[in-house]
C-alpha cells in the first residue's frame, strides 16, 4: 500500500506545505507501518531536512516546467493505480487533472484539499466548466462556504476536511507575556501593512512592547518589490523593541517563538474568510493566545475557545487595546488554549486525513 503526497512548490523546511507533509508521514509511521509514503516536492527541497520520519522523498519539480511536469506525474500516477494527495491544490491543479485521460485517469485515487477558491469575475463560470469534465473528483475543503461553493458548481463528491496539522508532543506549560508576534511568511494577505501601522502607533503612544515580526520570503526564497517595500518601511520606523529576522524559521525556531506570545493575525477578510491559518493552529495549541479580525478562520476559533480576541475593525487603537487586554489578562486567555489544545489537537489530527483518503485500507 502507497500513498503519493505531491507539494511542487515545497523547497524549504518551513511554513504550512512543509508542516502537512511532515504531520501526515509522522501518523502514518505511527499508525500504518505497512503504508509507504512519498512526497513527490520541489527540486530544491533538501530530503534530510524531514529526515526523521521514513518516507520516499523525491525533488522533482522544476518551478517554470512544474505545471506540465506535474500533468505527467499525475498520469503516470493513475495509470499505476496510485492513491495520490495534493495538499495544497487549488483551480489549476483540478484543470490539470481534468486533461488526463479518463482512461488513465479512471484508475487512479487522486484526492485535492482546497484551502480556499477566489469566486470573482470569471473564476465561478471556470469552476463550474471544470466540475463539468471532473464532476467526480475527490475533495477535500476546510470549510463549509468552500463546501458551498464546489457542490454549486457541481462537484459531487466534495467534502469537509479539518486540515492536518501536528499536534504538540506534550500540552504547554504557563508562562507570562513576553512579545507580540506575526509569524510565517510576509504577506499581503496577512496584512503585514496594518502590522506597519500597528507598530507606528505603538511607538507614537510609548508603547514599549517587544514585538518579533517573523519577515519570511515565499516559497521561492524571495521577496516582492511591495513586501520588500513595506519591510524597510517598518525598519525606518526604528521601534526599539522590534526584532525582525527576514528569514523562514523552521523547526524549534520557529515553534519557540510561540512561548509567551501574543499572535497577531489581522488577516485580510477576503482572503482567509474560509481559508485555514496554520499558525492559528500552532499558535493556540501552544499556549499562545491570538488577536484576529473578525469575518476570518482564525478569528472563528479563537472566539470558538475564547483563546484571544476578535476585533471588529482593522483599527489601530482597537487593536492597541486588545493587546493592552490581553497582556493584563494573559493566564485566563491560555486557558482558552488550553481548551483550543484539547479539541483541535484531535479535530486537525493527521490521521483523520489518512482514514479519509485511504478508507478501509486505514
Amino acid at each position: 500500500m502507497q500513498l503519493h503526497i505531491i507539494e511542487p512548490t515545497l523547497n524549504h523546511p518551513s511554513g504550512h506545505c512543509f508542516t502537512i507533509v511532515h504531520a501526515l508521514a509522522k501518523a502514518a509511521h505511527a499508525a500504518m507501518p505497512d503504508l509507504k509514503v512519498h512526497a513527490w516536492t520541489g527540486k530544491q527541497f533538501d530530503p534530510e531536512s524531514m529526515a526523521d520520519v521514513p518516507l520516499q522523498i523525491h525533488p522533482y519539480f522544476h518551478r517554470k516546467i512544474r505545471r506540465f511536469q506535474l500533468w505527467g506525474l499525475l498520469r503516470k500516477l493513475c495509470a499505476d493505480e496510485q492513491t495520490v494527495l495534493l495538499p495544497t491544490a487549488g483551480r489549476p491543479e483540478l484543470a490539470l487533472y481534468s486533461l488526463i485521460p479518463h482512461r488513465w485517469r479512471q484508475h487512479g485515487d487522486v484526492w485535492f484539499y482546497l484551502h480556499q477558491l477566489r469566486m470573482d469575475g470569471s473564476r465561478a463560470k471556470r469552476l463550474s466548466m471544470l466540475a463539468t469534465k471532473i464532476p467526480q473528483a475527490n475533495i477535500l475543503c476546510t470549510h463549509p462556504s468552500l463546501l458551498d461553493k464546489l457542490a454549486q458548481a457541481g462537484f459531487q463528491n466534495a467534502r469537509v476536511q479539518p486540515c492536518p496539522f501536528e499536534p504538540p508532543v506534550q500540552a504547554f506549560s504557563d508562562t507570562t507575556f513576553e512579545q507580540l508576534i506575526f509569524p510565517g511568511e510576509a504577506r499581503v494577505d496577512k496584512n503585514l501593512p496594518f502590522i506597519h501601522e500597528l507598530l507606528r502607533h505603538l511607538k507614537a503612544v510609548d508603547a514599549n512592547i517587544p514585538v518579533m515580526i517573523q519577515a519570511g520570503p515565499n516559497h521561492h526564497g524571495i521577496f516582492s518589490d511591495t513586501i520588500r517595500k513595506i519591510l524597510s518601511d517598518i525598519q525606518a520606523l526604528n521601534y526599539a523593541h522590534l526584532d525582525m529576522p527576514q528569514c523562514s524559521l523552521a523547526g524549534d525556531h520557529y515553534l519557540q517563538q510561540f512561548a509567551g506570545g501574543i499572535c497577531l493575525q489581522p488577516y485580510q477578510t477576503g482572503d482567509y474568510a474560509s481559508k485555514i491559518s496554520g499558525i492559528t493552529l500552532d499558535a493556540l495549541t501552544r499556549g499562545c493566545p491570538c488577536i484576529a479580525q473578525k469575518g476570518t478562520w482564525p478569528a472563528e476559533v479563537v472566539d470558538e475557545f475564547q483563546a484571544g480576541i476578535v476585533c471588529e475593525n482593522q483599527d489601530v487603537a482597537e487593536w492597541t487595546a486588545a493587546i493592552r487586554q490581553v497582556i493584563d489578562h494573559y493566564p485566563l486567555y491560555q486557558q482558552g488554549c488550553v481548551r483550543a489544545m484539547m479539541a483541535l489537537s484531535e479535530r486537525h489530527h493527521p490521521l483523520r486525513t489518512l482514514e479519509t483518503i485511504l478508507g478501509d485500507q486505514a
